[in-house]
């Protein structure tokens, strides 16, 4: 029910967010009851029917304790989310009654705004308005997350009372745990069917018995995906917290944090309800390897025309990926649709000359260099744009999917296009190559549309051109494929600006949404016309600078390659985006100092 101002005075929300922790602390305790109690039973050494029942017993209590620790994860994760937009909410309305209030205005207990002189009628009228915007905002957001913590405090009471089945289509009922294995069995286009047609009660339900496996799968809707993983983050916090690890705890803890809202207009005027920050959405996390996550940065509505998916590159990890998700909001802004980070996989986190001097050819293993990571994660990027799919068609009809690729995630995309990953249109960013497999591309959708963006200079044009690049073709040269203009960084303080060119061109454009190269993505994206390739400047200009000099004198051309082998800056030029070698020596050429 809508509040009065009096009543919003009295609201505690800090206190609303503050029970999130005891909550979610007394989730973990029974979840350590259960696994002492079992650890208990699994000890003893007697036998008989006796020690069949314990065991018995012990699993259903394990079932449904397992069910309770997340149904209260999931009310704790909702609490805290309530009470950061009720908090937000409440401070925006109040701080905007007393600013008026400072300026001579009068506002009843139910927002209307007078004031003694009557030429501010208007004004008070619009203050009015505003208030009334964001009481009614208020008041809908309290509707929606009370509804929902009934329906989990529902769930509570279900499990408590032993009726914790789902019911399916014909009015069969099963377990959770029951529904959770068919799913599995399913493809994704019945496994979605399924899982929707089943009531929301019973969906929850499913989610609390496993949200891990309901997280990874394929085919179910993403609310349900961004619910499992939000419990799942609980979890593992507690866990990796218990062993040791805070860094990685500390990295999935602000996963918890609201986040800017790219919905959100930042150039216009903020009204009381406006809510700029909403909470972070994912539909897969895992702390695997260098760990793994799938964001989805903006929402996926009706309204939506294009949904864009981004692999990064090299040396991106959980702990280390806020520069990519920081990008993907201000791409999602540009575009008007939801961007989504995909690192359902370890990438590289080194370029492979680190101990070259040492170990030779044997410190490109897991580098760059190393196609391994690519094969791994091009699979599941098909996979999971088969669940995107399906996703668009059930929520927005003829939105346009956009795939980005970036340095070596580009690879990843281009190796998924191998193995058959659907797409409507694929960006090719400063990309390592056109794909790790021995074959071609084989998109199901005839009519892709394929781009190409790489800065002149940027170090990664040398590594598509080496001799059996294992990332694949240079995708600047590839038939089919559109080269688009990189241009200039957005304009300095003074106004100037610059080329997006050299090893800064490799990736500085992500940060910079006025750059003429991420607005080209943007275009890309929305389906409008982008901007060709204008030539500003060599590709390889270290190797033009060389070959000024060699061929009057020598009259022979050298490849673009040459940098790679040129020894008269006293170090060895590595290609792609690696740092040069220093030698012990400098081979010295005629008007080269």
């Amino acid at each position: 029910m809508r509040p009065t101002l009096t009543e919003l005075r009295s609201w505690a929300t800090q206190s609303i967010i503050d029970s999130a922790g005891p909550i979610s602390t007394d989730a973990t305790t029974i979840g350590d009851s259960i696994s002492m109690a079992a650890l208990v039973l699994d000890r003893a050494t007697w036998r008989g029917g006796s020690r069949t029942g314990a065991d018995q017993a012990l699993t259903t209590l394990r079932d449904r304790g397992t069910q309770l620790r997340n149904i209260l994860l999931r009310i704790a994760d909702e609490t805290a989310d309530a009470g950061a937009d009720l908090h937000g909410r409440r401070e925006r309305i109040l701080s905007y009654v007393a600013d008026i209030q400072a300026a001579g205005y009068r506002v009843s207990d139910t927002g209307v705004v007078t004031h003694p002189d009557e030429s501010n009628r208007q004004t008070a009228a619009r203050h009015t308005q505003a208030i009334d915007h964001g009481l009614n905002a208020l008041d809908e957001t309290d509707e929606q997350y009370g509804s929902t913590l009934a329906a989990l405090n529902k769930a509570v009471h279900d499990l408590a009372s032993g009726d914790d089945t789902v019911t399916i289509r014909g009015g069969g009922q099963i377990s959770p745990t029951d529904a959770i294995s068919l799913l599995k069995g399913m493809d994704v286009g019945k496994r979605r069917e399924f899982f929707l047609s089943l009531s929301e009660s019973d969906r929850e339900r499913v989610i609390t018995a496993d949200p891990k496996t309901i997280a990874g799968l394929d085919g179910i809707d993403f609310p349900s995906r961004f619910a499992a993983s939000e419990i799942n983050i609980r979890t593992e916090i507690v866990r990796l917290e218990r062993a040791g690890n805070h860094k990685r705890a500390d990295a999935l803890r602000q996963l918890l944090e609201q986040a800017e809202n790219p919905a959100a207009d930042s150039t216009a005027p903020k009204s009381v309800g406006d809510d700029t920050d909403s909470e972070r959405t994912f539909l897969y996390t895992s702390d695997k390897g260098n760990g793994h996550l799938i964001e989805m940065v903006g929402e996926l509505t009706p309204e939506t025309r294009n949904v864009t998916v981004y692999v990064p590159g090299t040396g991106t990890k959980l702990e280390s990926m806020g520069s990519n998700v920081k990008a993907a909001r201000n791409l999602a802004k540009a575009t008007g649709g939801p961007v989504i980070v995909f690192l359902d996989g370890d990438l590289p986190q080194k370029l492979g000359y680190e101990t070259v001097g040492k170990e030779g050819l044997k410190s490109l293993k897991d580098s760059a260099a190393d196609p391994r990571f690519a094969k791994e994660m091009a699979p599941r990027l098909v996979a999971f744009g088969k669940t995107l799919d399906a996703e668009i068609d059930a929520v927005a009809p003829g939105a346009k999917t956009t795939y980005i690729g970036h340095s070596y995630g580009g690879s990843v995309v281009g190796t998924a296009e191998q193995l058959g990953l659907r797409a409507d249109r694929v960006i090719y960013a400063s990309s390592a190559g056109t794909g790790a497999l021995d074959t071609g591309w084989h998109n199901p959708n005839k009519d892709v549309e394929r781009y190409s963006l790489t800065a002149p200079g940027d170090p990664i044009h040398y590594s598509q051109q080496l001799p059996s690049n294992p990332h694949g073709g240079d995708p600047d040269a590839t038939a089919g494929v559109t080269r688009l203009d990189t241009g200039y960084y957005g304009p300095d303080e003074n106004g100037n600006r610059t080329p997006v060119a050299g090893a800064g061109g490799h990736g500085d454009y992500w940060n910079d949404p006025g750059s003429d190269a991420f607005k080209n993505m943007v275009k890309v994206i929305r389906g409008e016309e982008p901007t060709a390739y204008t030539e500003r400047g060599s590709d390889y200009p270290i190797a033009a600078a060389v070959e000024d000099v060699l061929v009057p004198t020598t009259r022979f051309h050298l490849p673009p390659l040459a940098p790679v082998l040129d020894l008269t800056d006293g170090d060895l030029n590595l290609p792609g985006p690696l740092p040069d070698i220093t030698l012990p020596f400098k081979l010295r050429l005629p008007g080269l100092s």
